[in-house]
């Protein structure tokens, strides 16, 4: 049963994935097949004067013009695009200056062919006509001349279109043979010059503003994706200073031939820092660790591809680069749809899915078209510029997702490394605290232990033996019940369960009944005489308190001397109260140190000698302390030693709280513990 429906939830998972990957699948391809249909929209009126095309294959690149007007043409309507090939490509233009429209000059008969896309190495002009004539070049090999400068495409002006002529176009390139050509009037093609150098401008612009942003938050946030974004954004500006013209538009007469040169490493490069970029965002983002090991992998297409041009086989590098992005690029769609997310955030695999959604969808026709899959759109000629503006602000926005995941995440990890690191002191605490505890007991019962050996060895002899025996197994004893009383007073489970019977208190009556359990209850001078020191307190408590320090004060004061105790009505942070004064003579072992008094298992250098736990001071002030009471010492005085302990006589119950009442005195060293 068991197996079974494991089988059911793999088998599901397995048709959730088939069916997310069959949709990116249909998205990507119906976008590539409704371009024709959005090209053929964005035909407006262009007052073209081409009236009719035809092209030929010439496979070995030995034909003329004068033998290519002999062979059979093939006709086409609106852009070529023959995809990657070896031959030459030549085009026939049948051309009409009517069709263009009257010039906003009627001497003005210049006719300009405006060819795109810029990324031609060599195309040749012949006019029909005038075949004895020089032919026209242009292409990315060579600097526009005349009246052809500042076209970021190509252009050819000829100056007396007065009447219908034919123009035969040869094109050679290494790259994809595309090509699409409009004749207009010269106030029409400058007026496309002018829009086209804007939108060139403001790509820049915008290119330059988005590495800026990246530069700067790079200073603050070292990150990886940052640098991978920055060299994406570098190689994408790289592509449109080569592919759309503006390198040979602005570069020296020498340099122009480079120009082409390098643009043949721009696509394989622009690929290289896409596919880096998106494995590591994706991977930050929470990708599958197959999915982002298949993108890190696929690193290795463009690299082969621009080794392959370095090589002298450009068009098999390109075209390799070309169908790595162009499947890369759904597949990161489908690596989003299947990102680990925390549950608190559903809402990023679709969001994070749809922004790469978008950018497969404006970069799909376009590199669908450069290899040969899709009609050629003039439209698609310009995308380079809209996917890059789009995409770049999308992967900007994912990287300030990621980074505020990162914050997210390191904000956790601190938290749980605080969390990690109290509890490993807390451990330390207790395992420093339990060693304590051993060499306490080690010390304290050890010498007891002797004496009852001694006595229990030695029965029958005399009765101060046997005496000295009894009071070490009383020693014994109280070392155990203290040990196990400040135990009970630490346990958290038991402090909240532990319960107080808080009631009147008459100090007088406990202090009585404190003394007259004490061996040395002669020394003690009881000054409390008025019955109107009352509490409201826990007995038990308030009577091992008293016994603790009563205790210590004769265990810590010369033998000969009195320790006295004094009650009073007093008043602590405005509530009512009694505070009880036991105060003795300082000793041999000298004064107790104000700032370690109250730790657990703390005993001054001179008090070893003295049978005692370092838990009597200590367990006294975290009973004060839930009774909502407090116990301090009393500020250093010559030859005394003082402890005064505060219980509330209000009406209002005490707080069961560890937190510590402010001091009875204002030496605060004197209450830290």
């Amino acid at each position: 049963m068991i197996r079974s429906a494991s089988s059911v939830r793999h088998r599901l998972g397995i048709g959730i994935v088939g069916l997310q990957l069959t949709v990116v699948l249909i998205a990507w391809l119906v976008t590539g097949l409704l371009a024709p249909a959005f090209a053929q929209s964005s035909q407006v009126e262009r007052r073209d004067a081409v009236v009719e095309r035809s092209w030929l294959s010439d496979a070995d690149g030995t034909l003329s013009p004068q033998d290519v007007l002999t062979q059979n043409w093939t006709k086409f309507d609106g852009p070529l695009g023959r995809g990657f090939t070896n031959s030459i490509t030549w085009v026939r233009l049948k051309l009409d200056p009517a069709v263009a429209g009257p010039a906003s000059i009627a001497s003005d008969h210049r006719l300009v062919l405006r060819i795109v896309p810029s990324r031609l190495d060599e195309v040749t002009a012949y006019r029909v006509d005038r075949l004895d004539d020089p032919p026209v070049k242009v292409g990315d090999k060579f600097k526009p001349q005349g009246p052809q400068q500042g076209f970021l495409n190509h252009g050819i002006v000829f100056d007396d279109a007065v009447g219908p002529f034919e123009v035969l176009l040869r094109l050679e390139t290494e790259g994809n043979h595309s090509i699409h050509v409009e004749a207009l009037r010269w106030d029409d093609a400058y007026s496309r010059v002018t829009r086209d150098s804007i939108l060139i401008t403001g790509y820049l612009i915008f290119t330059l503003m988005i590495i800026t942003w990246a530069v700067v938050t790079l200073l603050g946030q070292r990150s990886m994706v940052l640098v991978l974004f920055l060299a994406h954004q570098f190689s994408v500006l790289f592509v449109v200073l080569t592919l759309l013209g503006a390198w040979r538009l602005f570069a020296p007469d020498g340099l122009v031939h480079l120009g082409d040169q390098l643009a043949s490493f721009a696509v394989p490069l622009s690929v290289l820092t896409t596919v880096l970029f998106h494995a590591r965002l994706l991977s930050d983002l929470g990708a599958r660790p197959t999915h982002a090991k298949i993108l890190g992998v696929s690193a290795t297409l463009p690299l082969l591809g621009i080794c392959l041009i370095a090589a002298g086989f450009p068009q098999i590098g390109l075209m390799l680069s070309h169908l790595t992005i162009a499947s890369l690029m759904p597949f990161t769609v489908f690596v989003a749809l299947r990102l680990r997310v925390d549950s608190g955030r559903w809402w990023w695999r679709p969001a994070i899915a749809a922004a790469y959604l978008v950018m497969v969808i404006l970069m799909a026709p376009a590199w669908l078209r450069v290899l040969g899959v899709l009609p050629v759109g003039a439209w698609t000629f310009g995308s380079t510029l809209v996917y890059g503006v789009v995409s770049a602000i999308l992967m900007a926005s994912l990287i300030m997702v990621r980074a505020r995941e990162v914050q997210r995440l390191g904000a956790l990890n601190e938290a749980a490394f605080a969390e990690a690191k109290r509890e490993a002191d807390l451990q330390r605490a207790r395992a420093v605290e339990q060693g304590d505890l051993i060499t306490m007991l080690t010390h304290e019962l050890k010498t007891p232990l002797s004496v009852v050996s001694l006595a229990l060895g030695k029965s029958g002899q005399q009765p101060t033996i046997q005496a000295r025996a009894l009071t070490a197994i009383e020693n014994m004893r109280s070392v155990i019940d203290r040990c196990a009383q400040a135990a009970r007073v630490d346990d958290d489970s038991t402090n909240r369960t532990m319960s107080l019977t808080i009631e009147p208190v008459q100090l007088r009556a406990v202090v009585t009944e404190a003394v007259a359990g004490l061996l040395q209850g002669d020394r003690v001078d009881n000054q409390l005489h008025d019955p109107e020191s009352v509490c409201l307190a826990d007995r038990a408590s308030v009577l091992t308190i008293v016994s603790n320090l009563l205790d210590n004060a004769l265990k810590y004061s010369p033998g000969d001397s009195v320790v006295r105790i004094t009650a009073q009505i007093t008043n602590l942070n405005g509530r009512p109260g009694a505070t009880l004064r036991i105060t003795n003579d300082i000793g041999d072992q000298g004064a107790p140190d104000p700032v370690h008094v109250f730790e657990k298992y703390y005993r001054g250098p001179r008090a070893r000698n003295l049978s005692g736990t370092g838990l009597g001071l200590y367990l006294s002030r975290r009973l004060a302390q839930r009774m909502g009471g407090a116990l301090s010492l009393v500020p250093a005085q010559p030859s005394l030693v003082g402890f005064e302990l505060w219980l509330p006589s209000g009406v209002e119950s005490p707080a069961l709280s560890d937190d510590i009442p402010q001091p009875l005195h204002s030496n605060s060293r004197s209450t830290q513990s």
